[in-house]
Order: structure tokens, then C-alpha cells, then sequence
């Protein structure tokens, strides 16, 4: 590998040597001492792979020890961002990232080239930039190594140079058509790649069918900002897809029909510019976990048994509604039935200033939740003061907990999480209404809310946001009131503070 590869992901050449120096005279000092390096390779190894690539990089260049393990290596992930400079903002200029590309392309090429690698990649990761003639070369590179048999599965991140938000309808064309080109100009890709991350794009509907259909062993698809036309319909029928998670992110798409996706096991659903729930279901039979985050429009309304359709084995729901309006159509009883298989419940960005009690009607649909989760929406910064203004009122709509069951309701439940905790009437007032009808309740776990740093910068505080809310007395208070079997029963208290 390359002299400036290495000192561009060490630090630099300078620094690299002066540490390998005092490394040298370390192991000759303290050689008794390095009990790591008298490991076997299987478990550096295993070292190695739980830590970023410029650390491994780093730790070969300065251990004659090391140095082989790079190339034993079964999982590479390389991200583009490693070769820019550290002082460097997402924001770069064009040369920056075409040389920052460059020198990806020349580390690709040595970990996959070199005559003393043992064995082949399981998986390449690549977090690469929309770059066309550069894409040309990695394409070709990892042509070959599957060719060869060195390279077994790819995934492959791909932002485009261009900012989300500076780009118009032509750009997001540009964007897909240099994707497409890409793609057909490397086809014996699509029969190793399995992650695929692809940003602000507008593609034809056959592109984007032609694209699905070809990725036969695609096992995870993330399409953020990215439509077949403002407000159309991309109806996904892959009845031989291997697909097991798909990301929806700011996508115009007016609907999302899931036809046949018959491995499909996850769905996150972030943002949108439909009047609607944007995804229908018909054959996702693995279908597990669903994410919901809610659109912009506080006047968007819906049933979560039209959200869920007829899935039939949900086990996870997560409804995110980002400090907005409560846009749920209270259903009562009509919720058991999509409820039935749920086994976790969790409730995000629910406004700091609404009751949360009616919560208590969701989950009773549900007697099958052994985890519910309650994250408070506490945010003074600049977006939700906006909304605030324009959406003064944040309201549950029509809630009605008086028909809640008596005590044992919640049979099942074992564990309650709450983000964003204070000791408040509206939040002691939940836990208290949770440990009375769940008589199997063993965890509570409180946590802080979420470090902001656009709050911080409102409220021109100094790691204020960042410092725990939880002080000593509070904790022993809610331990007596709640913990060590004070309730008849004993619940433990977890506490997770933020630290500064």
C-alpha cells in the first residue's frame, strides 16, 4: 500500500514514523509486556473488525506484527470521507472529493490485488461519492475480484457530490441517469452487491424496475430523496427478492405498494409528501418490525390498521411523531387484531407538553408487548419553534382513557423505557398507571432526553445539553417510590444520564 495512502489515514508520514520508532523501541523493552500481540491472528482478527479502517490501517503501519492482518481480513469498510482532510465539512469542494475518491480507488485496488492475500472478501463496503468515471473504476475493480473469486458480497453507499438541498429536478435526473450508466456499465456487479444506499435520484419507473429486478442478491435497500416523479406510485413486485430491510427517507413517492416481497423482514418509513400513509402491503409475509416516523403535515390523519394492512407477523412498532400533532384515528377495540403478534411498542418525539396517559389505549390493544418505550419530544430549537407557530396546538385528538381496564391489564410487559424523563406530574403519572395493570413489570429504565446541538446553540449554553438531568436525591426518591420491592414486588430502576 502506498506511502501516501498510509499517511493520509495515520495522521501523517512524519507522525507514522516517530510512532513506529517509539513502538520498536517498546516491544524491545517491554516485549514480556505485549500480551495482545501474542495472540493468534483469529481473534486480532476479530479485534480488527469491530474498529474503522483508517485504525486498522494505522495499527498494521506501526507493528511488524500487524502488518499482515489487513489482508486476512473478511470484512473491508471504506468510506471516502477517510481520505479528506480531517478539518475538512461535508460541504467540499469538487477536487477534494475527486482526490479523496482517487485514493480510495488505489487502497480498493491493493486490498483486493495484492498476491498476499490468503483468502477472499466476504463483504466490500463502500461509502463512495457520485463520481462517474471513478464509480467506471471501482466497478471494474470489483468486476474483476468476483471474477476471480477474490470478492463475494458488496455494499455500496452513494451520495451524490451535490448537497440534497441544492439540488433541483434536473440534478436529480442527472443524479439517476450517471447511477444508471454506472450500473449498466459494470453488470456482473448486480450478482454480488447486497447493500445498496442510493441518494437524491429521480429514475425513470423502467430504470427503477430494471434496477430492482437486476439486484438479485439485494439484501438492503435505503432510498433517501429519491422518487420515479413527484408524487408517483413505485410498486414493488419482486417475488424472487431476497430483500430483508428497505429505508424509505424523504422520498416524493405518493405510494409505496410492496406487491411481493416475500423476505422482507423490515421497514423504516421516514418522512414523506403524501396526504397518506405512502406504503400498502399485499405479500410481505416475513414482514417483522415497521418504523413509522410521521409526515410534515399536521393535518395528515390515519389508522394504524390501515398503516399495518394485513400484515400478519409484526412484532415491532415504532411510531415517531417528531414533537407534532398526535395524527393517530383512535380505533379502540378495531387495534387487538393488528396487535396481536406485537411483542415491542414504542412511542418517539410525542410533544414534552401533552399528556402521555393516552398512550395506556394503545397498549392495551396490544396484550401480547413485553417492551414499551415512551420518548418525549423536548426540542426549543429552531424547526419546532416554526412549527410551533404555525401549529400552536398539539393535541392527542380524541382520547378517551376512561374506558381503560382495571389493574393486570398489561399482562405481559415486562419492561418500560422512557426517554427524555423528569420528575413531572405527566411522566410519574404514566409509570405509576404502567406498574399498577402490569404486575409482571421487572425494568424501568429512565433516560435522559437527547443531546441537541441546535438547542444548545438557542439557548447559547455551554454543554448544558449535554450534562444529566438526574441528580442524586431524584433517583433515590423514584428508587423508593418505585424500586427494591416497594410496590409489593421488586422493579429495577435504571437510570441513563447523559454525560458532558
Amino acid at each position: 500500500m502506498s506511502e501516501i495512502l498510509l499517511s493520509k489515514l495515520s495522521g501523517g508520514g512524519a507522525s507514522l514514523k516517530t510512532h513506529s520508532n517509539l513502538l520498536e523501541s517498546d516491544d524491545v523493552q517491554n516485549h514480556d509486556e505485549d500480551r495482545i500481540s501474542k495472540l493468534p491472528d483469529d481473534i486480532l482478527l476479530a479485534i480488527l473488525e469491530k474498529v474503522s479502517m483508517s485504525t486498522v490501517i494505522r495499527t498494521s503501519s506501526l507493528s511488524t506484527r500487524w502488518s499482515h492482518l489487513p489482508l486476512l481480513l473478511s470484512h473491508l469498510y471504506l468510506e471516502v470521507e477517510y481520505f479528506m482532510p480531517h478539518n475538512s465539512t461535508t460541504e467540499a469542494d469538487y477536487k477534494l472529493i475527486h482526490e479523496a475518491m482517487s485514493d480510495l480507488i488505489k487502497l480498493v485496488g491493493a486490498f483486493l490485488a495484492s498476491p498476499r492475500r490468503e483468502s477472499s472478501v466476504r463483504t466490500l463496503s463502500l461509502r463512495v461519492r457520485l463520481i462517474t468515471n471513478l464509480l467506471l473504476d471501482i466497478g471494474k475493480l470489483v468486476c474483476n475480484s468476483v471474477d476471480s473469486g477474490k470478492l463475494k458480497n458488496l455494499e455500496l453507499e452513494i451520495p451524490t457530490v451535490k448537497n440534497i438541498y441544492d439540488s433541483d429536478e434536473t440534478d436529480m435526473r442527472e443524479h439517476a441517469h450517471s447511477l444508471m450508466f454506472f450500473f449498466d456499465s459494470s453488470p456482473r456487479l448486480f450478482g454480488c452487491l447486497t447493500k445498496l444506499f442510493l441518494y437524491n435520484a429521480s429514475f425513470t419507473e423502467p430504470d427503477m424496475h430494471r434496477l430492482l429486478l437486476s439486484c438479485e442478491q439485494l439484501q438492503n435497500l435505503k432510498l433517501h430523496d429519491c422518487d420515479i416523479g413527484y408524487l408517483s406510485v413505485l410498486k414493488m413486485d419482486l417475488p424472487n427478492s431476497k430483500l430483508r430491510a428497505l429505508q424509505l427517507v424523504s422520498c416524493s413517492f405518493e405510494r409505496v405498494q410492496l406487491i411481493r416481497l416475500p423476505k422482507l423482514v423490515q421497514l423504516h418509513c421516514k418522512h414523506w409528501n403524501s396526504e397518506t400513509f405512502p406504503v400498502s402491503f399485499n405479500f410481505v409475509p416475513c414482514l417483522d418490525e415497521v418504523k413509522f416516523c410521521t409526515a410534515t403535515s399536521d393535518d395528515t390523519r390515519f389508522k394504524i390498521t390501515e398503516l399495518l394492512g394485513d400484515t400478519a407477523n409484526v412484532q415491532v412498532l415504532t411510531l415517531n411523531f417528531h414533537g407534532g400533532k398526535i395524527s393517530i384515528v383512535p380505533e379502540g377495540k378495531e387495534l387487538q387484531n393488528s396487535f396481536k403478534t406485537l411483542r415491542k411498542l414504542f412511542l418517539h418525539g410525542i410533544d414534552v407538553e401533552l399528556d402521555l396517559l393516552w398512550t395506556l389505549v394503545l397498549l392495551e390493544s396490544a396484550p401480547s408487548v413485553q417492551i414499551f418505550g415512551i420518548k418525549v419530544w423536548n426540542h426549543i430549537c429552531g424547526k419546532d419553534t416554526q412549527r410551533r407557530k404555525m401549529c400552536p396546538e398539539r393535541t392527542t385528538g380524541s382520547w378517551s382513557t376512561t374506558k381503560l381496564g382495571d389493574a393486570t391489564s398489561f399482562l405481559q410487559l415486562k419492561r418500560l423505557e422512557f426517554g427524555g424523563f423528569k420528575q413531572v406530574k405527566e411522566h410519574l403519572d404514566l409509570i405509576r398507571a404502567v406498574i399498577k395493570r402490569a404486575p409482571n413489570l421487572e425494568t424501568l429504565l429512565l433516560e435522559d432526553k437527547k443531546y441537541c446541538q441546535k438547542c444548545e446553540a438557542v439557548t447559547n449554553s455551554v454543554c448544558s445539553s449535554k450534562t444529566s438531568t438526574f441528580l442524586k436525591n431524584e433517583e433515590d426518591i423514584m428508587v423508593k417510590q418505585f424500586g427494591a420491592g416497594s410496590l409489593g414486588r421488586p422493579i429495577q430502576i435504571i437510570f441513563r444520564p447523559l454525560k458532558c
